[in-house]
């Protein structure tokens, strides 16, 4: 009974891997993957004031769909309000600290206060210190996992109940350093890594629980050339340049209408990765360094964070 069973799911894993490389194989060839609508939808983007996060809330300002967007910084938050008041869209702003339970806790009461439910989650939200580990504080590590990770789990948590029940979809923004470590990274690095272990584990869970109707998509773009990484010197800009904001945006959404679970952006980051597991250690360091990846050793950080 037990080698009939294991024949039975051995078989239809064949099948489901065939049937994916195949349709995989066509939308490489066709360049054209079936895409949903996204209208009329509730949608709550954390880290919205600026950078990647600002530029996802301007691609979804239309269709009828309201926005929920959430950041720290109000005078940049509300600045959304003005941009996108010509567009079809309703748009709220909530200030919130996303390191902090407390501040989440009371944004979630003031989203579900304007709206039934939220369809489309994007965790966004992140901060980078910039600094070799042995300088960093104990403090400063843990504001950027508290952020970066512990953030996005709280905010996925708390949100959850509802998406499962009305259904819906998770957006993760996670990063090449959450696929591959870097110097002057080591915490943003670690964090990075655990969003990328949070959304693959998450979706065994929804699996195991036989819930279909909740996806999950996560997108790993490179270094963009947003606010967080100002001063970043590229090595090989021809290969692996500073992404453009807009066009990560665009991706991210692009990802999410045709409900993949994975996208690493750009396509060429895919062989690097790839090299990682075939390459001793040792090696593949120094092939990494070959191709710039110390490039935050001339980072600038512009940003003020709050370390309490």
């Amino acid at each position: 009974m037990f080698i009939f069973e294991f024949l039975l799911e051995f078989l239809e894993f064949l099948w489901l891997y065939t049937w994916t490389v195949f349709w995989e194989f066509v939308y490489l060839i066709s360049r054209n993957r079936p895409k949903k609508e996204i209208k009329n939808a509730h949608i709550l983007i954390t880290g919205a004031g600026q950078g990647i996060g600002k530029m996802l809330a301007s691609n979804l300002a239309n269709s009828g769909n309201t926005l929920h967007l959430v950041d720290i910084n109000s005078e940049t938050n509300e600045e959304n309000i003005k941009d996108f008041a010509a567009k079809d869209c309703t748009v709220y702003t909530y200030s919130c600290d996303v390191s902090k339970l407390d501040s989440i806790i009371e944004m979630n009461e003031k989203v579900m206060g304007n709206c039934p439910k939220i369809d489309y989650l994007f965790n966004n939200a992140g901060i980078i210190i910039g600094k070799l580990f042995p300088e960093t504080s104990i403090k400063e590590m843990d504001l950027t996992m508290n952020v970066n990770i512990m953030g996005v789990m709280h905010i996925t948590k708390i949100f959850l109940d509802g998406i499962i029940e009305n259904g819906g979809h998770l957006i993760f923004t996670g990063s090449v350093a959450g696929q591959i470590g870097a110097p002057f990274m080591t915490d943003y690095c670690t964090a990075k890594h655990a969003v990328t272990g949070f959304s693959r584990t998450l979706l065994y869970d929804l699996e195991h629980m036989g819930i279909k109707h909740v996806k999950i998509t996560t997108v790993f773009p490179h270094f963009t050339d947003t606010g967080l990484v100002r001063g970043a010197t590229v090595k090989l800009p021809l290969l692996f340049p500073l992404l453009d904001p807009v066009w990560v945006a665009d991706q991210i959404v692009a990802a999410t209408r045709e409900e993949r679970n994975e996208v690493i952006l750009p396509r060429a980051t895919n062989y690097v990765i790839l090299l990682m597991y075939l390459m001793p250690c040792e090696v593949f360091r120094r092939f990494c360094k070959w191709l710039g990846n110390d490039l935050m050793k001339t980072f600038r950080q512009t940003r003020s964070h709050e370390i309490n």
